[in-house]
């Protein structure tokens, strides 16, 4: 980490890394929402918590318990 005017600075490639790991889940939720109903997409994303489930045949997700689809 970089200090400037006093402040701690994360360097330009921690926040690329952050960039590109959000971009990453973006387009994970892009392609469930493309493959809804189609049966292609391996895992079930969860609508509430958005946590990925290892399972599509889940009912209930893992992490916050709402009911998937």
């Amino acid at each position: 980490m970089e200090k400037v005017n006093g402040r701690f600075l994360a360097s330009q490639s921690i926040k690329t890394d952050i960039l590109i790991e959000q971009n990453n889940r973006i387009i994970e939720l892009l392609e469930l929402l493309l493959n809804k109903g189609t049966g292609n997409s391996p895992v079930a994303f969860c609508p509430k918590c958005g946590n990925q489930n290892i399972s599509k045949e889940a009912e209930f997700c893992a992490e916050c318990g709402s009911k998937l689809n």
